[in-house]
């Protein structure tokens, strides 16, 4: 037996270390990801799979300071819930920032977000952003927002735009016979 092979190699001692993380990763949020990241919701989904796909593929190649947030994101914006599937564009085999389009299929259809994370950054700042069509005029979506008393209006553009939270932001703006809501969000914490 050669004596490096006594030795966990740095990769493997990093792979550990996510996987510990993954064990202490529990529950999932439901509102903004800041406002409710404390807050756990049960349910059948948990029982599919305990670590976000997504978090899985950020281990395999080696992302291991976002490998948590991928985990905490996939999971805020698409639970556990099978069917689900991502795309992540980087620049080069080290990157600094990646992308991720996540589609999760819905009852309405499939809900796409843009997820952003900053790589080899300690807590890995991450956004993200998910666009909705609405019908009906922008005014009328306002008046059913819970948030109704945030928004401002853009100008003259017919657009408005509502602090929902610390980091998160809608914006709405008319597109066609309907609304367009952008819900965006930076988690830097």
């Amino acid at each position: 037996m050669d004596h490096n092979d006594r030795f966990l190699s740095l990769r493997q001692f990093r792979v550990l270390g996510a996987m510990f993380a993954f064990w202490l990763v529990t529950g999932h949020p439901t509102g903004t990801f800041a406002q409710e990241n404390a807050q756990n919701a049960p349910g059948a989904e948990a029982a599919v799979s305990r670590v976000h796909p997504l978090a899985g593929y950020f281990t395999e190649m080696g992302l291991l300071s976002c490998v948590v947030r991928a985990d905490q994101l996939g999971t805020f914006l698409g639970g556990r819930g099978q069917g689900q599937s991502f795309v992540v564009t980087k620049a080069s085999d080290n990157p600094t920032l990646v992308h991720v389009s996540l589609f999760v299929p819905t009852e309405g259809g499939t809900r796409v977000a843009d997820l952003f994370f900053t790589s080899g950054l300690s807590n890995c700042p991450a956004s993200y952003s998910i666009t909705t069509l609405i019908e009906g005029e922008c005014a009328t979506v306002i008046e059913n927002d819970p948030a109704k008393e945030e928004y401002v209006a853009i100008g003259d553009s017919g657009s408005y735009v509502a602090n929902i939270g610390r980091g998160a932001s809608a914006r709405l703006t008319p597109l066609g016979n309907g609304c367009m809501r952008v819900q965006t969000e930076v988690i830097d914490q």
